[in-house]
C-alpha cells in the first residue's frame, strides 16, 4: 500500500520519512500535517478509509467551517463533493483527482500507518483491540465542537473585558 501511495503522490521511494525530497539549499517544505489538529487528522483518516458512509456520519454533526486547518477544509470539500455525487473511493484513489501537491501529500501521510504494534505484544498474551471507527469519529467530532465553544467563550470574555475598560455596562455578557 505504501508503494502505491508513494507512486500516486509522487514521493520518491528513497526518502526515509516519506516526505518529498528537496534540492540542497532549498527552503524546508512545511509538513502539511505539522499543525493539523489530532481530531481533524483522525476524521480525515476515517473518511478516507471508510468512504461516503463515514463522510455522512461526520457531517451530520459538523460543518466544514468547524475545521481549523485549511488543508483539512480543502480535502473535506473534495470528499463531500465526491460523496454527494455517489462516488466511492478506496484510500489512495482519492489522490487521482487531486491537483494540489500539498493535498496529495496530506492524503499519503494520513493513509500510511506510521506505527504498528509489535508481534511481541501478542506473544506476551496482550490483546489490543482496534478502536471502533464510529467511536473515534464521535470523540473527534465532540472535540472539534468543544474547541469551537471554547473559542466563542474566549471571544465573549475578551469583549466583556474591553467593554469594562471602556466603562460600558457588562451585564449583557453575564447572561
Amino acid at each position: 500500500v505504501r508503494m502505491i501511495l508513494l507512486y500516486y503522490v509522487g514521493i520518491p521511494r528513497g526518502t526515509p520519512s516519506g516526505t518529498p525530497a528537496r534540492p540542497a539549499g532549498a527552503a524546508p517544505v512545511l509538513d502539511p500535517q505539522a499543525q493539523l489538529p489530532a481530531a481533524e487528522r483522525d476524521l480525515l483518516k476515517l473518511m478516507l478509509e471508510r468512504g461516503p458512509a463515514m463522510v455522512a456520519t461526520v457531517f451530520s454533526r459538523l460543518e466544514i467551517v468547524d475545521l481549523q486547518h485549511p488543508l483539512a477544509r480543502q480535502l473535506t470539500e473534495v470528499l463531500l463533493q465526491r460523496s454527494q455525487k455517489g462516488e466511492r473511493w478506496e484510500g489512495g484513489s482519492v489522490t487521482d483527482t487531486l491537483e494540489d501537491p500539498a493535498l496529495k501529500h496530506l492524503v499519503a501521510n494520513l493513509l500510511i500507518d506510521r506505527y504498528e504494534l509489535s508481534e511481541g505484544w501478542g506473544k506476551l498474551g496482550a490483546t489490543i483491540g482496534r478502536p471502533d471507527p464510529e467511536d473515534v469519529a464521535r470523540r473527534a467530532v465532540r472535540q472539534i465542537l468543544l474547541r469551537g465553544v471554547d473559542a466563542r467563550v474566549r471571544e465573549e470574555h475578551q469583549r466583556m473585558k474591553e467593554a469594562e475598560r471602556r466603562g460600558e455596562e457588562t451585564q449583557s455578557y453575564h447572561q
